[in-house]
């Protein structure tokens, strides 16, 4: 019996419970920002991106181009295994307007579904005591300058801390 079924959050755990579920689903993807979520666009793959083409070139701005080509085409990618199994893609906000029903926020318009999923990923977070002080900066900040800073304290060791680091 097919389910009508809508992920809110497009990232790599919502496009792939898509791409399993359309089998024999009406599946509807919906995401806010940009396919891939944090880990393609922001994350992940922007931080090895750098790591990898820094290797080869020095200029902040070739880097930056050479990441964001890369990572448009892995969102085409994405868009296309969509089509191809004929799920819906809607870049719009989501919010629950009832039990069974959710309400599109540029869209102004409301869908229904039979089974919701809610995969709405992750984001930076400043530690208390550097909120709002001078100089702070997220990695999504980081992907973004137009310099490379003379110097850097990273605060967090994790892939994408090490990345920036490295």
């Amino acid at each position: 019996m097919s389910k009508k079924i809508i992920i809110v959050g497009g990232g790599f755990a919502g496009y792939t419970a898509a791409l399993r579920l359309a089998k024999g689903n009406d599946v509807t993807l919906i995401e806010k920002e940009n396919l891939g979520g944090t880990c393609l666009n922001k994350g992940c793959i922007p931080t090895k991106l750098f790591l990898h083409y820094s290797l080869k070139e020095k200029i902040l701005r070739r880097i930056q181009e050479k990441s964001e080509k890369t990572i448009s085409e892995l969102v085409s990618g994405i868009k296309l295994l969509l089509d191809n199994k004929k799920i819906t893609y809607i870049n719009d906000e989501a919010k629950i307007a009832s039990k069974n029903s959710l309400l599109l926020k540029k869209a102004g318009k409301t869908l229904s579904f039979d089974t919701l999923i809610l995969s709405l990923g992750s984001e930076p977070i400043i530690p208390e005591k550097f909120r709002g002080a001078r100089g702070t900066l997220t990695s999504d900040d980081i992907i973004k300058l137009e310099e490379t800073p003379k110097r850097l304290v990273i605060i967090g060791g994790g892939y994408i801390g090490v990345e920036f680091a490295h």
